[in-house]
């Protein structure tokens, strides 16, 4: 195994090596497993290394996944009806386009907060395009496709 040392301390390791992946591996799909556990701090930061990094890779966690919608492009996330949908803005985010959900958006703007927290899968596919922002979508273990 080939060790890649990344000296930066203003970083978790999760964001390094989620840069790392972006930086060199643009465009290959990233699974991250084994998330839960570890310091709070560390933990609470997960998502936060996803927008720090610029990531598209999914962050699977005992809970759920993670990941973040680029602003620009519309993406389908796989869903089956019923499961808890969760947005997650880091400051003031646009959604150009929500469906599949209980709660649809079309060209709004949600803060950060608890304003997106739970919404409802109400197909197997659930649309989402952000036109400005930082966000992250959750989607709940109990329920994933």
């Amino acid at each position: 195994m080939k060790r890649i040392l990344l000296p930066n301390q203003n970083a978790t390791d999760l964001s390094k090596v989620l840069s790392w992946c972006t930086t060199h591996h643009a465009g290959t799909p990233v699974h991250v497993v084994g998330l839960d556990g570890g310091r709070l701090d560390h933990r609470m930061a997960t998502a936060a290394a996803l927008i720090e990094a610029r990531s598209d890779a999914v962050l699977h966690m005992e809970e759920g996944d993670l990941r973040r919608i680029a602003p620009g492009r519309r993406i389908m996330v796989p869903s089956k009806p019923g499961t808890v949908i969760g947005l997650h803005p880091y400051g003031e985010v646009t959604v150009e386009h929500l469906s599949g959900v209980t709660w649809p958006l079309n060209q709004d703007t949600i803060n950060t907060g608890t304003q997106g927290v739970h919404n409802e899968a109400t197909s197997t596919e659930v649309w989402i395009e952000v036109s400005r922002g930082d966000l992250v979508l959750s989607r709940s273990r109990a329920h994933l496709a």
